[in-house]
């Protein structure tokens, strides 16, 4: 049986461009938001909607007490609010 190179080259280049085109219309992975917020705020929780329509991904951690988390990351009070998100 004789192989024609010619058709085996082409296909294996239609292939290759064919990969490359589905790859290219992949969306990238959302920015992933780690929010921390009391279980009880509101605010807090539309937020975090508001972040999940825009299209990140997000990790929501409830705790009773920020201040450690505030303290970890460096959150002065001048720019301290009711969540802290890290990014």
């Amino acid at each position: 049986m004789k192989v024609n190179t010619g058709i085996l080259l082409a296909s294996g280049v239609i292939l290759v461009l064919a990969c490359a085109l589905v790859l290219a219309q992949r969306e990238p992975a959302p920015t992933t938001v780690t929010v921390y917020k009391t279980p009880t705020c509101g605010c807090c929780a539309k937020w975090v909607t508001h972040l999940e329509e825009a299209g990140f991904a997000v990790v929501v951690h409830d705790l009773d007490n920020l201040s450690a988390i505030k303290s970890e990351y460096g959150v002065g009070r001048s720019v301290a609010s009711c969540h802290t998100a890290v990014v």
